[in-house]
């Protein structure tokens, strides 16, 4: 349902794009014939000048730079064939005006865009980092959840944090979860790994079966083992139980978390700092 859901979402985006560029070059057709077929004197070519703050508004920052260009092109093109024959009125004059004026509000438009796609960009990467520990959130996970077709997820959940939490207090217990989500992110690169929630972890690898996929998952179990982690100068030992499967074609995600949560729990069933397929 999930896997449906992104293409149909995709589908849309797709033909969404199509209509504005259809609505774009309509706006620009429209204009420029009108500039072709009404006298220079009327002035109506500085209609033109609004297109650039459309074309980024509505097509965003790729599509209206290209639509703009193209644009300016045609303006030129059409003003030269009206002004060649025009005795009255210097040409030259006319197109520098025509292209100052137009390049001011191309360069302005771009800026505007490119400054709101980098704030976008920041706020969406906000809004899908744990702020604790600085690593990929549940929401992350949500989006790139395709993206991992093929590849195995190690569901883990630290071992004993709650006792850690109330011996040595929260703050010991943050700095857990931060040497964790480092300490795995430095082994598996911080765009596959993602914290659910409390001290509960998620990570992508690709693997060529499953026993190296198992090889792999407890190699990952025995580097948190031997993390040196003290406070006031006592040693804490540190380790994981984790539900390892594979994220086949038609997974879903609220599926596939289901199986490996199962699985993690017999883990810790088992005796805990273990890893179960």
């Amino acid at each position: 349902m999930f896997s449906l859901f992104v293409h149909v979402k995709s589908k849309r985006h797709a033909c969404s794009g199509k209509l504005v560029f259809c609505y774009l070059l309509y706006i620009a057709g429209l204009i420029l014939l009108g500039i072709y077929l009404v006298p220079v004197q009327n002035v109506l070519f500085v209609w033109i000048f609004f297109f650039p703050t459309v074309a980024y508004l509505l097509g965003g920052k790729r599509l209206g730079a290209c639509l703009t260009f193209l644009t300016l092109l045609l303006l030129l093109t059409v003003l030269y064939i009206k002004l060649i024959g025009n005795h009255t009125i210097d040409i030259v004059n006319v197109m520098v005006n025509v292209i100052s004026c137009y390049l001011s509000i191309w360069c302005i438009s771009h800026y505007f865009e490119l400054s709101r796609s980098m704030a976008n960009d920041s706020l969406e990467k906000l809004a899908m980092t744990d702020v604790l520990t600085g690593i990929n959130n549940r929401l992350a996970f949500t989006k790139t959840f395709t993206k991992y077709q093929s590849q195995y997820l190690l569901m883990v959940d630290l071992d004993n944090f709650k006792c850690i939490n109330d011996k040595y207090g929260h703050d010991s217990g943050d700095r857990v979860l931060k040497l964790i989500a480092h300490s795995l992110s430095t082994e598996v690169g911080a765009k596959n790994i993602f914290r659910l929630g409390g001290e509960e972890f998620c990570i992508w690898f690709a693997a060529k079966d499953t026993n190296h996929a198992q090889a792999y998952a407890n190699q990952l179990r025995e580097q948190i083992a031997d993390l040196d982690f003290q406070v006031n100068s006592e040693q804490v030992r540190l380790s994981f139980s984790g539900g390892l499967v594979k994220h086949i074609p038609g997974s879903t995600q609220s599926g596939l978390l289901s199986q490996a949560d199962n699985l993690l729990y017999k883990a810790k069933d088992a005796g805990k700092n273990k890893i179960i397929f």
